[in-house]
């Protein structure tokens, strides 16, 4: 079964500075933050890094074996957020932050410590409208749902908040990645092009990057 199914608005070209991509679950889908991790090890590629924020999650424990540029950044976000509860693992810097609207502000200035480096957010479904739409959102270059319609019609209730009508591609993932995917992406070293991963095509329409 394909584990995906998306609305993806075409767009000509990428912004030039990369914007991050939302992570979040509807209903009681399980799976969202190793998707978000996942996602962000095939955007750092294979000697880059990327930053992934997680909305409510554990402390990050840094890995025996991390990017230069992942390390990089971890130095940067310490430096610069002085109470943060972030390290650098495989290919990412993972930053954890508290589950709520204050954290997006933080979230904000860490993707902008980022610079080029791509970012994704996992949070909770009852923050996305407002990361994405709200006063304080975070210019989502796309949005990413984990969602299990097996669930009934309260996941399509859900769903039909529409990002797509705002400009912001949206795409959801069906089906969970197996727990071995899921652990290597959780420690950042799930590889870029894994056939056991997301779909190689997924990144670059989140991003825009569809021809």
């Amino acid at each position: 079964m394909n584990p995906t199914s998306s609305h993806l608005p075409a767009r000509a070209e990428r912004p030039a500075t990369p914007r991050p991509v939302l992570v979040s679950a509807v209903g009681q889908a399980h799976g969202a933050r190793a998707a978000a991790a996942a996602l962000a090890c095939q955007l750092a590629g294979e000697d880059g890094a990327a930053l992934l924020i997680d909305f409510g999650g554990p402390q990050p424990r840094p890995t025996l074996l991390s990017s230069s540029p992942a390390r990089e950044l971890e130095e940067k976000v310490a430096a610069r957020l002085r109470d943060a509860r972030v390290a650098a693992r495989g290919r990412l810097c993972q930053l954890a932050l508290p589950a709520g609207p204050k954290g997006l502000a933080t979230a904000a200035e860490a993707i902008t410590l980022a610079t080029e480096l791509p970012s994704v957010v996992h949070l909770p479904f009852g923050l996305l409208v407002s990361a994405a739409s709200g006063p304080r959102r975070l210019e989502a270059g796309g949005i990413l749902l984990r969602a299990d319609f097996s669930e009934g019609p309260r996941q399509h209730s859900d769903i039909a908040w529409q990002p797509s009508a705002r400009g912001i591609p949206l795409a959801v993932l069906k089906a969970r990645l197996d727990w071995v995917t899921e652990r290597r992406a959780l420690f950042g070293a799930l590889p870029p092009d894994a056939s056991d991963g997301l779909p190689r095509e997924f990144a670059a329409r989140l991003l825009h990057e569809a021809d």
